[in-house]
């Protein structure tokens, strides 16, 4: 990752070899983020007649009739493999992108922290210096207030059904990451050390 964010800045400052880092790892994820909401968008339109399945199969369970459990499992099976869905799918991206998107945090975090001196003056308009926090704590309030957008675009989306019920958790989310962002900034200095 060091090696990769150090080509992007031969060719670009250092804010733009960051940005560009991101959106190239982003649109790599493209296809990988797609398949899975895909998924995810068939695994919704199943939801009421797996619902169905489910409930019988709890009565089963709980009368202790295992063949009959173990046949409505099948036709659970069969009603994944007939509608051509396998719903580890719709796990794919989150289990890429977070290796990937975490090794690149914990690489920019340890420059910061060695500190690589280009970084100091590798900024624009009013973080210059990228080895420190943001001192108007401006880039993590659009952070917050980007997943903030999201999730509330998600919720409010007519194919997330049993969303609505967590709607209500999108103000607090969105407060928490923004405290989570702001202590993550200060941990760089307090107690979290890296080496190369």
């Amino acid at each position: 990752c060091l090696h990769y964010l150090e080509f992007l800045h031969s060719i670009l400052p250092w804010w733009g070899a960051i940005a560009l880092g991101t959106l190239i790892l982003r649109l790599t994820m493209l296809p990988l983020v797609i398949s899975a909401q895909r998924t995810t968008s068939k695994l919704n339109e199943l939801l009421p007649e797996q619902a169905i399945l489910k409930e019988k199969m709890n009565q089963a369970r709980m009368v202790g009739n295992t063949l009959e459990f173990a046949r409505l499992a099948d036709q659970s099976h069969n009603l994944f493999k007939r509608n051509n869905i396998n719903p580890i799918k719709s796990m794919l991206a989150p289990l890429a992108q977070v290796p990937l998107f975490l090794t690149f945090f914990l690489t920019l975090r340890r420059m910061a922290n060695y500190p690589v001196e280009s970084l100091k003056t590798g900024g624009f308009s009013w973080f210059i210096d990228l080895s420190i926090p943001d001192p108007l704590y401006i880039l993590p309030t659009l952070t917050s207030l980007s997943l903030w957008v999201t999730l509330e675009m998600s919720f409010r989306s007519g194919k997330h059904q049993r969303s609505h019920c967590l709607s209500w958790l999108t103000t607090p989310t969105f407060v928490q990451q923004e405290w989570i962002q702001i202590k993550l900034q200060f941990s760089n200095t307090e107690f979290v050390r890296f080496r190369l």
